[in-house]
């Protein structure tokens, strides 16, 4: 699976691979396993005590609800998803909400209807089904394993002296400095220092703050003053 470009709101691209059309099947194979046995153990269970319609009536809003609920109270995981080490995100890669949880289950019928969201995911560069386009999602893959690089914490010395003041710094987010520290690694990495201006006078605009050093500095220094004051 390559490697996309995901534009953010910050007007940044990052480079995040997306779950490939294997994963995505097997994480649906495995809650649909689920479904299945929620299903038969109502069908054991239940209408010894209520009406079979009730039944259907319950299951039926377990079905469409499922991946809806999950999502939400697993940060965009379902058990499926979660097995095969995947995530809905934001097209922008940032979280998901209840609203585009919502969008996907909404049209998740209409995906599965003759296969339209099958079509759709296989020629579609970001592999999003129609439910996940129309929500401005995607599915990612993610490390089971939390860096330090990935955070938005930064080891600084213990005599280490801000750049910025505090003022300054909290007019950031988190999201803007882990925005920051994974533009900063992949510019390091990749040898490509083209988005680090863009990051640098998005920075500048954010706090108020100017600075003659390099822009790589800056960014560096509004990283560690973020974790220094935090």
């Amino acid at each position: 699976m390559e490697n996309i470009a995901i534009g953010t709101t910050q007007n940044v691209s990052l480079i995040t691979e997306s779950a490939g059309l294997g994963k995505r099947f097997l994480a649906l194979l495995i809650d649909y396993l689920v479904i299945t046995g929620v299903y038969i153990g109502l069908i054991i269970t239940l209408p010894k005590i209520i009406n079979s319609y009730i039944v259907l009536v319950f299951l039926s809003i377990f079905l469409f609800f499922y991946n809806f609920l999950m999502e939400i109270f697993f940060n965009g995981q379902s058990i499926g998803k979660k097995a095969l080490k995947i995530r809905v995100v934001k097209i922008t890669g940032e979280g998901a909400g209840i609203f585009q949880y919502f969008i996907r289950a909404l049209f998740r019928p209409v995906d599965s209807f003759l296969g339209i969201g099958l079509i759709v995911l296989i020629f579609n560069e970001r592999n999003q089904r129609i439910g996940d386009l129309i929500a401005g999602t995607m599915v990612i893959k993610i490390s089971g394993e939390v860096k330090i690089e990935d955070t938005v914490i930064e080891h600084i010395e213990d005599d280490y002296k801000p750049l910025l003041s505090r003022t300054q710094i909290e007019k950031l987010k988190p999201e803007h400095i882990e925005l920051a520290k994974k533009v900063l690694n992949q510019a390091v990495k990749t040898r490509d220092y083209s988005y680090l201006k863009k990051l640098y006078d998005k920075l500048v605009l954010l706090t108020g703050a100017q600075s003659d050093i390099l822009p790589i500095d800056f960014i560096r220094r509004v990283i560690k003053d973020y974790t220094y004051y935090a």
